[in-house]
């Protein structure tokens, strides 16, 4: 069986192993623009060792691309993403580099809940095994805590990460409150990490605290290290680092349009281009130029501070800069929406991007106190609630992306800090009354050619054209306030196999 992928990206990955467990002796060629990001020397030397050189040479890199933007990207050791230019405050993340999106993400995996399949022609229970499949492949830090009373099963398999002392704090300040007055219950969890924290293991990760410039250990999990394994192995037999134009399909063979020629002769094809990237290879090869709307998120940035004692006389330099702790806010009322908030330590990444990098050496020691008092937090909301672009082609065949709608989330994520505020506020936590920061983007991209659409129709194997499957979020009807990548790489999983056995 001649098999073809679109995309290098976690939707890939799990398309490969599906594919790996399902028909081992294919023949498969994945397609990917596949550019190498362009990083500075330091990806493969501890943070201790970089000099104030190293480290000016990556934050020029970086306000080379974003200026000075807040909060400032996570980056891959100085390589950041493109942006659509859709609008004011709507800039959606484009990926052309080898990997896709999971270079850049937060490592964060949390499953759908059942209220989460809606349009979906499956649930939880179905797509259940194949989140177990995932976990066990790419590993996940976590403990079972009070966010299982949402999400149920965690899939937790690796340890636990440290978590500073303040965070600690605020997590056992939440849950002590379990009479919540008001319309939501605020719960309170580590994060599920895609991160390697076993003790033993080659790519564990140290706590340098550097992860907003790249994991130098690769202890954070990216789909090159499936891709490219079973490149290597030899099960991917072909890597075409060429741009997709637009597939076809006649007489059950599939035929893939690049820029630079045809591949013809496939038995299935599937696309794991990304929602943006899959959605414009569709639309040539259907002929659609406009009609298509992708969802996004919205997301809000906001301190924490802490001001109470009980905290270690150190310097603090012991961390993980990602998600460390997550609030759940439950909505009590079935009308209600989830809303899911990130909690990171105050990295010392921000210092060194908004001062000299120079003066690192003066700001050292507050950075360190700072770190102790401060916490960032990030509430997400899910798409029901949030913005939405418009895709068309023009004349020339290219890609335009435009906001349609911010969606009523200000208004949700008003009433939600109202609530968080009288939660979080005590034991010498203050949330402040500061205005809302709507971020541009939250890269939880959905929606183009859903299961539950009407314009195009879609099967549940992702089916959209003969032999053609979407093996990406793109068929999701909505994304919920989590992150996407877990349920992004397990319908990748189970797409492939329904489409191989049907």
């Amino acid at each position: 069986m001649r098999i073809a992928i679109i995309g290098s990206g976690p939707a890939s990955a799990g398309t490969l192993l599906a594919l790996h467990k399902e028909v081992p002796d294919a023949d498969v060629t994945v397609f990917d623009i596949g550019k190498e990001p362009q990083i500075t020397p330091v990806s493969d030397r501890a943070p201790q060792e970089w000099s104030i050189d190293e480290y000016d040479q990556l934050h020029h890199q970086i306000k080379e691309q974003f200026g000075l933007a807040f909060p400032p990207p996570k980056t891959f050791f100085g390589q950041g993403l493109k942006k659509h230019p859709a609008g004011q405050n709507a800039k959606p993340f484009i990926s052309e580099f080898y990997g896709g999106l999971s270079r850049h993400w937060s490592a964060s995996v949390f499953p759908f809940v059942p209220g989460n399949f809606k349009g979906w022609p499956l649930g939880l229970d179905e797509l259940t095994p194949y989140y177990n499949e995932i976990a066990e492949h790419i590993g996940i830090s976590g403990a079972h805590d009070r966010l299982n009373s949402y999400f149920g099963e965690d899939f937790v398999n690796l340890p636990a990460i440290d978590v500073p002392a303040p965070l600690t704090r605020l997590d056992q300040h939440v849950n002590a409150q379990r009479d919540q007055k008001g319309d939501y219950d605020i719960i309170s969890g580590l994060n599920r990490l895609a991160v390697d924290t076993r003790k033993d293991s080659a790519n564990s990760c140290v706590y340098c605290g550097e992860c907003m410039y790249g994991c130098f250990r690769s202890a954070i999990y990216d789909a090159t290290k499936t891709v490219g394994a079973f490149r290597a192995s030899g099960f991917v037999k072909s890597f075409v680092a060429e741009r997709v134009r637009k597939v076809s399909s006649k007489d059950r063979s599939v035929t893939v349009e690049t820029e630079k020629g045809r591949h013809n002769g496939f038995d299935k094809l599937f696309l794991a281009a990304g929602c943006f990237g899959t959605s414009e290879i569709l639309m040539r090869s259907t002929g659609l130029s406009k009609g298509i709307t992708v969802k996004d998120n919205n997301s809000y940035v906001f301190p924490i501070f802490y001001f109470g004692g009980g905290l270690p006389k150190d310097d603090h330099s012991k961390y993980i800069s990602i998600t460390n702790t997550v609030l759940g806010i439950v909505p009590k009322d079935e009308k209600g929406v989830y809303a899911h908030v990130h909690i990171s330590p105050f990295a010392d990444y921000y210092w060194r991007y908004y001062f000299p990098v120079g003066a690192w050496r003066y700001l050292s020691r507050g950075a360190s106190i700072f770190k102790a008092r401060m916490i960032l937090a990030k509430m997400y909301f899910p798409t029901e609630v949030s913005k939405s672009y418009a895709l068309s082609l023009d004349v020339s065949d290219k890609l335009l992306v435009d906001k349609l709608d911010y969606g009523p989330s200000d208004q949700y994520a008003k009433a939600v800090l109202k609530h968080l505020r009288r939660v979080v506020s005590g034991n010498g936590f203050i949330l402040p009354p500061l205005k809302l920061v709507r971020m541009s983007t939250s890269s939880h991209y959905v929606g183009a050619f859903p299961y539950a659409g009407t314009d195009v129709s879609v099967a549940r194997s992702g089916e959209v054209m003969p032999n053609v499957h979407i093996a990406d979020s793109s068929v999701f009807p909505e994304s919920p306030a989590q992150t996407l990548t877990f349920t992004i790489m397990a319908n990748a999983a189970r797409t492939a196999t329904e489409a191989v056995n049907g």
